[in-house]
């Protein structure tokens, strides 16, 4: 298992969806980003991503600079 798709694991044990995961994983890894050039490298709909930062927010996961 590779370390990315070991991140996706822990954090989908956590309590976060598949997506919402896929979101956070990405921001950890490259330290923040525009949604739009998140949801192109997660390949979500950039309305999703908007939804989930909300949500990962609200759980005090993201900040909004």
């Amino acid at each position: 298992m590779g370390t990315k798709d070991a991140l996706l694991t822990g954090l989908t044990k956590s309590g976060l969806s598949d997506k919402a995961a896929r979101v956070y994983a990405f921001l950890l890894t490259e330290g923040g980003a525009y949604p739009s050039a998140i949801a192109a490298h997660t390949r979500l709909n950039r309305s999703t991503v908007y939804k989930i930062l909300a949500e990962l927010s609200i759980q005090g996961l993201v900040n909004e600079v």
